[in-house]
Order: C-alpha cells, then structure tokens, then sequence
C-alpha cells in the first residue's frame, strides 16, 4: 500500500498538456505540466532545455505521465532515468 505521506510529497510531472482532464492525477501527487506549446519533433536541444529544470527539482519518488510525441516523452523520461540512475 502507498503511504498518503509520500503522496503529498510526490510531483506527477506531465510531459506535455493537451485537451485530456488530468484532474485524476491529482490522486498520486502535485501535477506539474512540463509543456503546454508544441513541439517540432527535430528540435530535441529545445525539449532538453525546457525539461531541465523540471527534472532538475524532481525526486525518485515522483512520477512521469506520457503525453505529446514520443520524442518528448523520451527526453523527459531519459533525463529523469540519468538524474535519479534509475
């Protein structure tokens, strides 16, 4: 069973903020919309600068919600992996 304490404490970090009701995800954590501008799918030095400094204040115990083009989610969760060596 998941402790409520860590809930409170975890961020749910989605990748990119589209039409979806993300409301739910409130249940397992704070969210915080990483993207909300699309982006060109070349461009991967902009979605590692704009990732950064989420994943910079992020903590093992949060999560990341796949949204956007594949080539977001792949930084976004990436970047995550190195920070936390997971």
């Amino acid at each position: 069973m998941i402790e409520m304490e860590s809930l409170h404490n975890r961020k749910v970090f989605v990748v990119f903020r589209s039409t979806h009701d993300y409301s739910e995800l409130s249940n397992w954590g704070e969210i915080v919309f990483m993207s909300d501008v699309p982006a060109s799918r070349n461009n991967i030095t902009a979605m590692i600068r704009e990732f950064e400094p989420y994943i910079h204040h992020s903590h093992k115990r949060d999560r990341i919600v796949l949204s956007g083009l594949s080539s977001q989610c792949s930084i976004a969760c990436s970047l995550f992996a190195i920070k936390h060596k997971c």
